[in-house]
């Protein structure tokens, strides 16, 4: 009887300490049990997907950079008032979305390994630049969807110089918010040494109710906020020009045609980022609070955010006519056009939306 008893407490016991769900540490994370085989079709189908969408990402950011560098050669006193916008938040944003996508390789080297071996340092540092990263992306947004609405709204006439030295100064206040809603994952992060001797990389310096205080913070500060920001700048902004009266009928043309191109880009922005975030939120959320332990979704989830950085080159070049032109000449390797338009002999608008 008491040998029976024993056995069955044992096997209790290790029923309930294969139940324990790890919490995750990073935007790409490793679990302890849930590492990725790439001997499994669902692990080569989340490789490949997670290929396609860095190899998208990489190469997206990196010619709206090389775009922003090309335009922004020429001295900034001699340039559209729109120029600044699409150097500096576009740039901001490539910036940002392509740092992101460069550190999940160590999430993907970690997943595949099924252990952490590049040190305790790099554990701290990869998290914290992964979750700042991701941040100041969604906090450009912000940024730019308020641009957007000030710049048809505000009849103040300033100087392109003053301008860009209020772009530049958000610019500047993005990354420091980020830096001051991620730093406490500097200290979160630590190595953590199993019974089996292989080393986890996790953010468990905090109790689990801490870590849901920061996470539910963090999801309404980068998902919920923004979403609402969205979405009320884009009624907004249809307010706005219910309420302008245009003196003939072809300025009316061009202010619903104006309207128009607006409202369906930050539409588009919206709807984007609502479908490659929430899922990541959502899952996240009830992962933390222990009502969903899967591992599929989580992953797949996890990727979705490092498409989003993907996908925003592409939204920029499909509406914004003259990224649109730039886009077209550097993929086709026209450089020599490209250098001219430097000297002035492009004139399209330069305009995101």
């Amino acid at each position: 009887m008491y040998t029976t008893t024993s056995v069955f407490l044992q096997l209790l016991t290790m029923q309930l300490n294969s139940n324990i769900t790890v919490e995750p540490n990073s935007t790409v994370e490793n679990e302890t049990s849930n590492s990725i085989s790439l001997n499994s079709f669902m692990g080569i189908f989340i490789m490949c997907f997670y290929i396609v969408v860095y190899s998208t990402s990489t190469v997206g950011n990196l010619v709206v950079l090389c775009i922003c560098a090309k335009n922004g050669r020429k001295n900034a006193a001699f340039q559209p008032t729109r120029t600044g916008f699409f150097n500096l938040y576009i740039a901001n944003l490539a910036i940002a979305d392509l740092l992101f996508t460069q550190l999940t390789i160590f999430d993907a080297v970690y997943a595949i390994l099924d252990e952490w071996s590049m040190g305790a340092m790099l554990c701290k540092v990869q998290g914290f630049l992964v979750e700042l990263c991701y941040s100041a992306s969604i906090l450009t947004l912000i940024a730019i969807s308020r641009e957007r609405l000030k710049s048809m709204s505000d009849l103040q006439m300033k100087s392109r110089l003053q301008r860009i030295k209020e772009r530049k100064s958000r610019s500047a206040f993005v990354w420091i918010v980020a830096i001051v809603l991620c730093s406490p994952l500097l200290y979160a992060y630590n190595l953590k040494e199993e019974t089996s001797g292989i080393v986890r990389c996790y953010n468990d310096a905090w109790s689990h109710v801490g870590r849901r205080i920061y996470y539910s913070i963090t999801a309404i500060i980068l998902f919920i906020a923004p979403l609402i920001i969205m979405i009320w700048t884009q009624l907004k902004i249809k307010r706005v020009f219910k309420s302008q009266v245009a003196p003939n009928q072809q300025i009316a043309i061009s202010m619903r045609a104006r309207q128009k191109k607006a409202s369906r880009m930050l539409f588009v922005v919206t709807i984007v980022f609502f479908a490659f975030w929430s899922p990541f939120i959502f899952i996240r959320t009830l992962r933390y609070f222990r009502w969903y332990e899967g591992f599929i979704i989580w992953k797949l989830s996890q990727l979705s955010t490092i498409a989003s950085a993907g996908a925003n080159p592409f939204i920029y070049s499909f509406y914004s006519t003259h990224f649109r032109v730039y886009m077209k000449r550097f993929v086709t390797c026209k450089c020599d056009l490209m250098a001219a338009s430097d000297n002035g002999d492009i004139s399209t608008v330069n305009t995101v939306y």
